[in-house]
């Protein structure tokens, strides 16, 4: 059985612009147009209603009262449906801010270059000429450019070549 947005929200209580903008930003892999929701489809917009700004608050409160503790659970529970594999969550952050430290000792910071600006190593080249705020981008285009994305663009201190595409295990 497959149902419309409308039907959906009527039947679960959801908010109808949620449900939208999951559709307008393509959240589900189906094409259709209207779009129709199978089991799949409402089972994630019934958990994901759950989450509210006050859920947001909650999870926070989860988290560091959990990484508080001297050994923190592997999972957090956040209602009757979702749970935090936190002990992933973790390693996967942790992982990634090593890297970047790594990465962010490379640059170069000196008053008479730049006024001060980080640049990359042997070269007048800022920073922030190519990123964006954190997370800043990966992907470049083939003229050069920077096209945004979720990864930074350096890769051991160095830019990728034209053309090219950082990976993710840059971060």
């Amino acid at each position: 059985m497959e149902l419309t947005p409308s039907e959906v929200v009527a039947l679960f209580g959801l908010d109808e612009r949620r449900v939208r903008k999951d559709v307008e930003h393509g959240v589900f892999d189906r094409g259709k147009s209207p779009p129709r929701f199978a089991l799949a489809e409402v089972v994630y917009l019934f958990a994901v209603a759950a989450l509210g700004v006050d859920d947001h608050k909650k999870l926070y409160r989860l988290i560091a009262a959990a990484l508080a503790q001297r050994t923190p659970p592997e999972i957090i529970e956040l209602g009757a449906y979702l749970e935090v594999r936190l002990a992933s969550a973790v390693h996967d952050v942790e992982g990634r801010l090593e890297r970047f430290a790594t990465w962010k000792k490379k640059l170069v910071t000196r008053d008479d270059i730049l006024g001060g600006e980080p640049v990359f190593p042997n070269s007048r080249f800022a920073v922030r000429q190519i990123a964006r705020p954190w997370p800043a981008m990966s992907a470049w285009t083939a003229s050069g450019r920077s096209a945004s994305t979720s990864r930074c663009v350096a890769v051991n201190g160095r830019l990728p070549s034209r053309g090219h595409a950082a990976t993710s295990s840059a971060w």
